[in-house]
């Protein structure tokens, strides 16, 4: 306890400086019981709003990462698409373009 005490510096702490914890100490959840704890921490939405029976697939909605991910990965809309471009010749090249080889007539090198 007396660690518990001692600020970064090691000099003890007064008691207005001591911290509490926003969450309820052991010995409170002692005194309440195990089925009001999980009734009150541990409960979806969907668990309060539809008890007993799961939500039927028109209520669940979509999830949109297979609309946003359409060829970019395989989603139940589109396979995924491989880009295949043609390969790069020297033709493509603007130098390649424009400096071609000229004839030289009857000139002597």
């Amino acid at each position: 306890e007396e660690r518990a005490l001692r600020g970064g510096g090691g000099m003890p702490l007064r008691a207005d400086q001591v911290s509490c914890s926003p969450l309820p100490s052991g010995k409170a959840f002692a005194a309440v019981s195990k089925d009001d704890l999980r009734k009150a921490y541990y409960q979806t939405t969907s668990m309060r709003e539809v008890p007993g029976r799961a939500p039927s697939v028109e209520c669940t909605g979509e999830n949109f990462i297979d609309v946003h991910s359409i060829g970019k990965k395989t989603t139940k809309y589109l396979d995924f698409q491989v880009s295949r471009s043609p390969l790069t010749q020297r033709d493509c090249c603007k130098y390649t373009q424009d400096f071609v080889p000229l004839p030289l007539g009857d000139n002597v090198i």
